[in-house]
């Protein structure tokens, strides 16, 4: 706190003192009279108020000049340091002013050159990856085989392959019903060759597919159980889908 030389300091005993009488005097009724007709705007108290402007005047004087002899010392410090930075240590190489720009700018030019050079040179053709051995392409296989019997990565491909063709994997388009032919119908006779048009519509003609021999083992799927499941689950989900759906569609009418 500053100090602006209008402190007076007594001792407890005189403060004390000062505070009785006060008090006594104020409590006297003639003492009150006296003081209320007392002008207030006389010159003492114009004195009072010159010395505490004056005071306050020097003391923001005095922290002003404390701010500047801050601002010259940082301002010294900083340039110092800057200086100090710039030459470096003994036997170093001194910089200068823009040495940054200067760096930066080399920097960009190697980089460029790098560029530059890789552009030019050949590019290697063919597959880049180095061909594998037949022992690792085995020790591939058998990690792809032992990762796909587990049942949730597998559930987690079907589904993903789902999702993304809109159709479970393994599921089957099913075939088109044979219409029954009448028990007194007969077969139709192919015409033969000579008796065919000979037109443009012939040359394009469809051939017959071939018949494949059917073998006397028949195929059994290992995971069809585990298949069937997956697509009474997707058809489920589907379902579930198309209710919401149609629910949604009829609030949205209402």
């Amino acid at each position: 706190m500053i100090d602006y030389g209008l402190s007076y300091p007594r001792s407890t005993k005189g403060a004390k003192l000062v505070g009785f009488l006060d008090s006594n005097q104020t409590g006297d009724i003639d003492m009150r009279k006296s003081m209320s007709g007392v002008s207030w705007q006389s010159a003492k108290h114009e004195e009072t108020k010159i010395k505490i402007s004056l005071g306050v005047r020097r003391g923001w004087s005095l922290r002003l000049q404390k701010l500047m002899v801050q601002d010259g010392c940082f301002v010294e410090w900083r340039e110092m340091i800057a200086d100090a930075a710039r030459k470096g240590f003994a036997g170093g190489v001194a910089f200068q002013w823009n040495s940054h720009k200067i760096l930066t700018e080399q920097l960009r030019q190697e980089w460029l050159e790098k560029v530059q050079q890789r552009r030019s040179m050949p590019r290697p053709t063919g597959n880049r990856r180095a061909p594998k051995t037949p022992e690792q392409r085995r020790k591939i296989a058998e990690a792809i085989a032992a990762k796909w019997l587990d049942r949730e990565y597998r559930e987690r491909v079907c589904s993903a392959i789902n999702s993304y063709h809109g159709t479970s994997s393994g599921s089957k388009v099913p075939r088109k019903q044979r219409t029954p032919r009448e028990p007194g119908a007969k077969r139709e006779k192919k015409k033969s060759i000579q008796h065919r048009a000979v037109s443009l519509d012939d040359a394009h003609a469809k051939t017959a597919p071939v018949k494949r021999k059917k073998s006397a083992t028949p195929y059994k799927d290992p995971m069809a159980g585990e298949k069937l499941e997956m697509i009474t689950k997707i058809r489920a989900q589907r379902t579930a889908l198309e209710i919401e759906k149609k629910e949604a569609i009829e609030r949205a009418r209402l």
